[in-house]
C-alpha cells in the first residue's frame, strides 16, 4: 500500500508540539548550567551563553526573511489574479470577477515558513543539550 503525505496542516501541528516539547528542555538546561557555572563561568560556560544569544537573533531574522519572501510571492500571485481579471473579463462568472484571495495554503504555507529556522534551532539544541551531564 503506498504510503499516505502527511497534509499541512498535520505538519504543522507536528512541529508546533515539537518545538513546545523541544523550547522548554532547552530553557532548563542551559538555566541549570547558568547556575552551575555562578559567578566564574568557564570557557565552555562563555561559550554556550553567546551562543545562546546569536541563535535567537539568527532564528528570528531567517524566520522572518522566510515569511516575508513568502508573503512576496502570495502578494504577486494575487496581483497576477487581479491582472487576469483586468484583461480578461470574458472570464469572469456571473458575479463579476473572482477577487483575489489568500487561501488557507497560503496561509499555511506562511505559516510555516516562519516557524521553519526557530524550529530547526531548538530541536538542535534539544538533541546537542540532552546529552550533557549539568550536574
Amino acid at each position: 500500500m503506498p504510503k499516505r503525505r502527511a497534509s499541512r496542516t498535520a505538519v504543522l501541528a507536528r512541529k508546533n508540539i515539537e518545538l513546545a516539547i523541544a523550547a522548554p528542555q532547552v530553557i532548563a538546561r542551559r538555566a541549570i548550567q547558568m547556575a552551575n557555572a555562578g559567578k566564574s563561568p568557564s570557557a565552555n560556560d562563555l561559550s554556550e551563553f553567546q551562543r545562546m544569544g546569536s541563535e535567537k537573533v539568527y532564528a528570528f531574522a531567517a524566520s522572518w526573511q522566510a515569511m516575508a519572501m513568502r508573503m512576496f510571492q502570495i502578494q504577486q500571485n494575487m496581483a497576477f489574479s487581479e491582472m487576469r481579471n483586468f484583461w480578461t473579463p470574458w472570464l469572469w462568472n456571473s458575479r463579476g470577477p473572482r477577487l483575489p484571495m489568500m487561501s488557507m495554503n497560503d496561509f499555511l504555507s506562511l505559516a510555516a515558513k516562519g516557524m521553519a529556522p526557530v524550529h530547526r534551532a531548538a530541536t538542535a539544541n534539544a538533541r546537542r543539550l540532552g546529552g550533557k551531564s549539568l550536574i
